[in-house]
């Protein structure tokens, strides 16, 4: 007998009362045996009238033994408001494990018990996940399988990736054995799905290189391998395949086979890092993600928002992180749902008092013009009514703004969404500085003493634990340790700027032996140079203005495009250009800019 849905949330709380989960209590919310129930029940459930929209969201910041993240809850929040305000998931079909209640049989159970046996051909199901990912040793059983495989084969193994659940490891004396669930199982979980509209979110990283040791993120991918999967893991994919064979199918092991799209965070060989903002941490990624699809029009093709978030975490990560779509359907929308009469939007009403203030999650604006968002800023109510008035910004915290209307309008209601109308930035913007952690104490001192006389910086921090807009640390001139856990303390060495997410600045190394305080000095021009992007980024308003404009970045003869850019939000849309490629240009040639 299959477990109902009640039943599961009961006993699933349950495990709330210890830090972690015995196999004996475990085994109360699955046995492999009832797996074949499960899909039974699920080909025998009743057609529901209309479509439903399914979605599991997965987010797991403390783990019992890996160091904490900070933003996979974040994620789930950011991800929970989009799909029930931005795309109509009905709150009851949303289900979300995080932290402890996110063990590996609570996760493939609640796959099985929320979206397999409920979705019908025509729902929408969404799986996201937020945590650590990792690699573990699998045995190659056949040549067949080395050849079909797309893993790393090696030594008669392959290194398979796997989400690390809360409870994802374990150790022996001489084996990390992890109790992670396998790609192959999610792969195979997708298959036993009625429906095609099914969107993954995979806010996670499998690559195991050492991290940078510049930047100021935290990367969400484990260090190590593991030896070998969890003999509960295995029985539980056996039986997954066991089921389907019985059927006379055989499920493919190939992300390219997979129903609906899967749009991860990284490529494998990449890492996913999330980031801390003023006042709250979230997966670059999923924030991304999340705040172009609050901005999209209409019925616009996922690769659309996937392009968007990829320039946006591009421009923090560079090449280290490139979100990707695979199994890409060309004629699949974001999230198989059409947008139809749904306004863009900045942010929704989260919060009303009885004097008819408001607080407001700016949910759909960049991260960081949220982080520069001032007071006195103001947003109108969509879809506008007769009468209204705007709603000014009083104070923000995080995400977090409190509002007041500027007349007396109408009653506000929870739910109601918002348009930016007003941006108000500090006219003494400046620059955020982390000190990398190659620098030792006296250097420390020395660093936060000189740029207390720089105007473009406001403050120094520690990288990694704050947010910042550049960092400065060493570069190692006979052997950069970027990504290496080498001792370089002998090394030769100059000072050079990072972004924030951990590539060199060009034209920013010194020379050899040089004092911190001459390389801050010598840096000057540099800080300016960035705090006029930061100006830039920040009064750039294609995600609010109404007004029906483009800007083109030409080589002289302005028949070769270099950039382009649009207002994404207008009514009516300008016409795409015929050709897009680009020109090859020459050393100080001129360019020209046209809007």
């Amino acid at each position: 007998m299959g477990l109902d849905r009640r039943t599961f949330l009961q006993q699933a709380g349950l495990a709330l009362f210890t830090w972690g989960a015995t196999e004996a209590g475990i085994s109360s919310l699955a046995h492999h045996n009832r797996l074949a129930a499960l899909l039974k029940n699920h080909q025998q459930t009743l057609a529901q009238p209309t479509s439903r929209k399914l979605a599991l969201l997965i987010g797991i910041n403390h783990y019992t033994a890996q160091d904490h993240l900070a933003g996979c809850l974040m994620d789930l929040e950011l991800q929970t408001e989009l799909l029930i305000h931005r795309f109509g998931f009905n709150v009851s079909d949303i289900l979300t494990l995080s932290d402890r209640q996110a063990t590996r049989e609570n996760i493939e159970m609640a796959f099985l018990e929320h979206l397999t046996q409920q979705a019908q051909p025509d729902d929408v199901v969404v799986f996201h996940f937020s945590g650590y990912g990792g690699q573990v040793k699998m045995p190659l059983a056949s040549k067949e399988e080395v050849l079909e495989t797309t893993e790393i084969a090696r030594d008669g193994f392959r290194l398979a990736n796997s989400l690390i659940p809360v409870d994802g490891l374990s150790s022996t004396k001489k084996n990390l054995i992890a109790n992670s669930i396998l790609q192959e199982t999610i792969l195979v979980l997708a298959q036993t799905l009625s429906t095609a509209k099914c969107t993954f979110v995979l806010d996670t990283s499998f690559n195991q290189t050492p991290r940078s040791k510049h930047g100021s993120f935290q990367v969400r991918s484990l260090s190590s391998v593991a030896d070998s999967p969890s003999s509960q893991e295995l029985a539980f994919l056996a039986q997954l395949q066991h089921d389907f064979a019985d059927k006379g199918l055989k499920p493919s092991k190939r992300s390219l086979s997979l129903p609906g799209v899967v749009l991860s965070a990284a490529h494998d060989n990449q890492v996913a890092v999330e980031r801390h903002w003023d006042g709250f941490s979230a997966g670059l990624f999923t924030q991304a993600l999340t705040q172009h699809l609050w901005q999209i029009t209409p019925s616009s093709k996922v690769q659309v928002a996937l392009a968007r978030t990829a320039e946006t975490v591009q421009q923090v990560m560079g090449r280290r992180q490139e979100p990707t779509l695979n199994n890409p359907d060309k004629s699949a929308i974001a999230y198989y749902f059409g947008l139809s009469d749904a306004p863009h939007a900045a942010g929704i009403i989260s919060k009303v008092d009885k004097n008819n203030r408001a607080e407001i999650k700016l949910l759909g604006l960049p991260a960081n013009v949220i982080n520069s968002y001032g007071v006195n800023s103001c947003f109108n109510l969509v879809p506008s009514v007769e009468n209204s008035a705007p709603l000014q910004v009083k104070s923000k915290a995080g995400l977090i703004a409190k509002v007041e209307p500027l007349a007396p309008i109408e009653p506000l209601k929870i739910g109601r969404l918002v348009q930016e109308s007003i941006r108000m930035l500090n006219r003494n913007l400046s620059l955020k500085l982390a000190l990398d952690g190659d620098l030792n104490r006296v250097e420390r001192v020395d660093a936060t003493s000189a740029l207390a006389n720089i105007p473009a910086i406001n403050s120094a921090v520690v990288a990694k634990e704050q947010n910042a807009d550049c960092v400065i640390g060493k570069v190692f001139t006979a052997l950069e340790p970027v990504t290496t856990n080498l001792d370089n303390s002998n090394q030769p060495f100059t000072y050079g700027l990072y972004t924030a997410g951990g590539d060199l600045i060009g034209e920013t190394m010194g020379a050899e032996e040089e004092a911190v305080k001459v390389a801050i000095d010598r840096l000057q021009p540099q800080f300016n140079n960035l705090l006029a992007a930061k100006w830039l980024e920040l009064t750039s308003n294609e995600f609010s203005s109404l007004i029906k404009a483009s800007a083109t970045l030409l080589t002289p003869e302005i028949k070769s495009p270099l950039w382009q850019r649009s207002t994404l939000v207008a009514l009516d849309t300008l016409p795409s250009p015929k050709k897009s490629y680009l020109p090859i240009l020459q050393l100080k040639q001129l360019i020209t800019y046209r809007s």
